[in-house]
């Protein structure tokens, strides 16, 4: 062995703190700045429904988003569908549609589109068989 210990000892020290700061900036990296708030209409975030029915409209339907119904009527379709306050995730969203016309009219269509906060349109279609009843689940995704 060469050289003095105090000397093996002040050399390895001088090197551990040479890369010790490397270490430190790898391990504790600087947070990002935070993003500026993006900024929001009162309506971003409201999906808006419109439903068609075929052959004619039904005596009642009812809309289900999440259990809570949101759109329901007995008989006469309303002017102006409602706004749900939603946002559509990748796996997307499910309605519940519920109809029922008058015994006479045994095969019926329901068209049901949600218009997206961004403008797109979601379309779904269900059909009774045989039956004056219609209960689907229908599941929306964006594309």
């Amino acid at each position: 062995m060469r050289g003095s210990p105090l000397l093996r000892a002040l050399l390895t020290l001088l090197v551990l703190s040479l890369s010790a700061w490397p270490v430190w900036r790898v391990t504790h990296a600087v947070a990002p700045a935070a993003p500026a708030p993006a900024a929001h209409s009162p309506e971003s975030g409201t999906a808006r429904l419109e439903v068609a029915f075929l052959p004619v409209p039904p005596v009642e339907f009812e809309v289900k988003y999440l259990g809570n119904t949101v759109w329901r009527s007995g008989g006469k379709l309303a002017e102006a569908s409602p706004s749900i306050a939603m946002q559509i995730p990748a796996e997307g969203i499910d309605l519940q549609v519920t109809a029922r016309w008058p015994d006479d009219v045994r095969s019926a269509a329901a068209r049901i589109q949600v218009v997206t906060p961004d403008g797109a349109t979601l379309e779904r279609l269900a059909w009774t068989h045989n039956s004056p009843a219609l209960d689907e689940v229908l599941t929306f995704q964006s594309r």
